[in-house]
């Protein structure tokens, strides 16, 4: 059952609205959310957004969503555009970004399939129709109540960036459970803004074009003001407020999207698929241009001075050295690779002290390479397990709760040899332009000694962020040398968020522990693959010591396909060892609302707070080859709690082959609702745990049969086998018609119902449900052998009594 919400009153005016704006008969567009009366609790709260009433000249909006951030979180936001994507304009999202009150977000679109490249998409040449699907957003409530939701600040823009009259529906609830308390959203906050001004469209990024970095300069501006908690803000500079309206908003980033759709002007000197702002330019401009591709910009300051032209090519400020921003202010402008190299005057680690975020590394034209490593005394890690690097550049920001130090837009950058600690973001990485970046032997987080961390959890910080569509980034890489130490951040170690940001690599880095290996925690997550994030591979780290989880997929069928494989999580930096602080506070990895086919294989997962591994209300996700609980070289390292743990409408989860799960308290339970069935636990070696090896809801205690197999829960609560004779030929027996059946060598035989330790054989029932499993070789007189059954939908049961070989 659902809510339609169409309501003009309450519209909240900003800005100017022109007549182009009006819709059709001149009513006002509205914005209409379909949303759920009642959903489970633990499911996310799904609402889709439409605009009735758009002009056919409609092209970008944004909105805010309220809702009580203590009790419920965002959980992603899918664009769609239909009847803007499907006459040929491209999309680029703005956010999500969350704030204390909720989430803001939004897209703008070009007049192109390619916003990137402008000039190389296929151009729209027809209007939007009167009815715009926008897409989807989804809040996850963590408490059962009556959820309220309420719309802020809602605006839209036509193609040329002027602002629409938007009616907006008013607060509404959504049951969560069954709960009576009441979950309210937090008031609005209206701007105080100024009529519109003639715009004043310029270059934000200092190559003397408006180009896609533009677009991304503005939406960047957007995105910080919102996570701030301003409904408005004038940018760095005022520049990103495009039409001095005194609120950068989706007018501003639309009108800048309008102005780089041009076709080049001045081919001689602008860049592919831009707009030159010099229409005079004359040949020899264009021939400065290409003398300074391939440059080598040399940092020889610690200031935090900008560069005095920002375009000659020479990297001066106005006392004339050359810090660390100037250098990227003239990266920025020259066309071709550029490279910043180091050199310092002095001996010992030279800090950088940020005043504000340094200018966004994007540069189109040709990739940016800092290279720490190039200053004196600098030298990578040459050492495994633990980190030895020399890092002497460290770029320290203002605080974990002001600005970000690092952002960047572009393609095929590379930080390396850097300690960046202190700011909001050490790196950001956003937008469809941002393809193929890397970040390699940095300390992220903290600082060159690897002895700072963040004294505060201060939520939406972090490491790295990549956002937007930012695709195909390097974090770490398969050398010594490209080891990342990433710990110590006030919140979030690396987080992955929107569609399509995809093909992340995260590899080969200490995530959460100090370079040799010590405590230095990331507060949240070390690894967190949210909202439509995709095909990641997170492999060959040692994920320990994070305030959360180790690592988190969440948030949506679309994060799939990403892998979790050969990390030590939870342990020490050698997989063998724990200390009390190495452990994840909580899971070591989790899957939670309806992440769907992942793989998580061939991890070392020991020593969590709560659970080395726990599937929560997700699908079709499988886990092989893992050892849990347990060391490389056998030594026990219980997780605190379970081992795995399925829970709250998680099915078909496949938990094997080859698994290895020990010294748990209990190995796997499937437990929380009556629907955690089809999960599949099949041909691992399971051990050694104190309780259960496989133990279906309720929990704490075998489930023994009951006739006719008529129950249901976790499962099915399908009846385990019942073996009724052993020889060292064959295990015989009943269980249900057509079920697999597994035989395993028993940990021990002291206790009645066994853990499997080691498959000996397996077979398919008659239809009867009679079976006869071959162990021929396998078993001697003596053994104690126990079994478990699988259905032909997936349910696998308990383990079953034991019996003893021969007897």
């Amino acid at each position: 059952m659902s809510l339609v919400l169409m309501l003009a009153t309450a519209a909240a005016l900003h800005g100017s609205v022109s007549p182009a704006a009006a819709a059709p008969g001149g009513g006002k567009p509205r914005l209409v959310v379909s949303a759920p009366t009642r959903v489970p609790d633990g499911q996310a709260v799904e609402l889709r957004l439409s605009l009735r009433g758009a002009p056919a000249d409609f092209a970008g909006y944004e909105t805010q969503l309220r809702f009580d951030t203590d009790r419920a979180q965002y959980a992603g936001v899918l664009s769609s555009g239909t009847g803007v994507a499907d006459v040929g304009r491209g999309l680029i999202a703005l956010g999500g970004a969350e704030h204390e009150d909720g989430v803001s977000f939004g897209f703008v679109s070009c007049t192109s399939s390619n916003c990137v490249q402008p000039a190389k998409g296929r151009r729209s040449g027809k209007k939007a129709p009167g009815s715009v699907e926008l897409g989807t957003v989804r809040v996850l409530p963590s408490v059962a109540g009556h959820l309220q939701l309420a719309f802020g600040i809602t605006k839209m823009a036509t193609a040329a960036g002027e602002s629409l009259a938007v009616a907006a529906p008013k607060a509404f609830s959504v049951q969560v459970g069954d709960s009576d308390r009441v979950l309210p959203a937090p008031a609005s906050r209206l701007p105080k803004v100024h009529p519109a001004r003639a715009p004043k469209v310029q270059d934000l990024t200092g190559d003397r074009q408006v180009t896609y970095a533009d677009i991304m300069e503005v939406n960047l501006a957007w995105r910080l003001a919102r996570e701030t908690g301003a409904t408005c803000a004038t940018g760095a500079n005022g520049a990103e407020d495009v039409d001095s309206d005194g609120c950068i908003d989706v007018a501003d980033v639309q009108r800048v999207a309008a102005a780089a759709d041009l076709a080049p002007t001045v081919e001689s000197s602008a860049r592919e698929g831009s707009t030159s702002l010099s229409a005079t330019a004359d040949a020899s401009t264009a021939e400065s241009t290409l003398l300074v591709v391939g440059s080598t910009l040399v940092v020889n300051s610690t200031g935090d001075a900008a560069d005095a032209s920002g375009t000659d090519g020479s990297c001066r400020t106005a006392a004339g050295d050359c810090t660390l921003r100037a250098a990227i202010e003239e990266a920025n402008a020259q066309s071709g690779a550029n490279a910043i190299h180091f050199a310092i005057p002095g001996t010992g680690v030279k800090t950088i002290a940020l005043k504000s975020r340094l200018p966004t590394i994007a540069d189109a034209s040709g990739p940016t390479t800092i290279d720490g490593y190039t200053q004196a005394g600098a030298t990578p890690n040459t050492t495994d397990p633990q980190s030895n690097a020399a890092i002497k550049v460290e770029v320290r920001g203002g605080g974990e709760d002001l600005y970000d130090a690092f952002s960047i837009t572009s393609s095929n950058n590379v930080l390396r040899g850097l300690a960046i600690y202190g700011s909001k973001w050490e790196v950001r990485i956003l937008g469809l332009g941002a393809v193929g970046n890397t970040l390699e032997g940095n300390f992220i987080g903290t600082n060159a000694a690897g002895s700072y961390f963040s004294s505060t959890r201060i939520s939406l910080s972090g490491g790295v962020t990549i956002t937007e569509g930012a695709t195909r980034t390097m974090i770490g890489g398969t050398t010594l040398a490209q080891r990342n130490v990433v710990s110590g951040n006030a919140y979030i170690g690396i987080l992955l968020y929107d569609e399509p940001t995809d093909h992340t690599v995260i590899r080969n880095n200490i995530i959460g522990l100090s370079p040799s290996g010590g405590k230095l925690g990331n507060k949240n997550h070390g690894v967190d693959i949210n909202g439509n994030s995709s095909d990641a591979l997170v492999a060959d780290n040692v994920i320990s010591n994070n305030g959360r989880g180790g690592v988190e997929l969440s948030h949506g069928r679309g994060v799939t396909r990403n892998e979790v494989v050969r990390n030590y999580i939870g342990t020490l930096l050698d997989g063998d060892t724990v200390t009390s602080y190495s452990g994840n506070l909580m899971f070591g990895i989790r899957m939670e609302d309806k992440v769907t086919a992942n793989v998580v294989a061939d991890n070392v997962v020991g020593a969590n707070k709560v659970a080395g591994i726990k599937v929560d209300n997700s699908y079709e996700n499988r886990f092989v080859r893992n050892r849990i609980g347990i060391g490389v070289d056998g030594t026990a390292l219980s997780n605190e709690k379970t081992g795995i743990m399925i829970t709250n409408h998680a099915n078909n989860t496949m938990v094997g082959p080859d698994n290895i799960i020990a010294h748990n308290p209990v190995g796997i339970t499937v437990s929380g609702n009556v629907d955690n069935d089809y999960n599949t636990i099949t041909q691992n070696s399971i051990f050694s745990n104190v309780g259960l090896g496989i133990d279906l809801a309720p929990v704490a205690a075998v489930n023994l049969n009951d006739p006719g197999d008529g129950d249901s829960g976790a499962n099915d609560q399908l009846n385990y086998p019942k073996m009724t004779a052993a020889t060292t030929t064959a295990v015989t027996g009943t269980v249900c018609g057509g079920c697999t059946v597994e035989i395993f060598k028993a940990d021990a035989g002291n206790d009645a119902w066994g853990e499997g330790k080691t498959l000996v054989g397996t077979a398919e029932a008659a239809p009867d449900g009679t079976f006869a499993v071959a162990v021929t070789g396998q078993v001697s007189n003596g053994d104690v052998v126990t079994s478990t059954a699988t259905d032909d939908l997936g349910n696998t049961s308990e383990f079953s009594n034991n019996i003893t070989v021969g007897e």
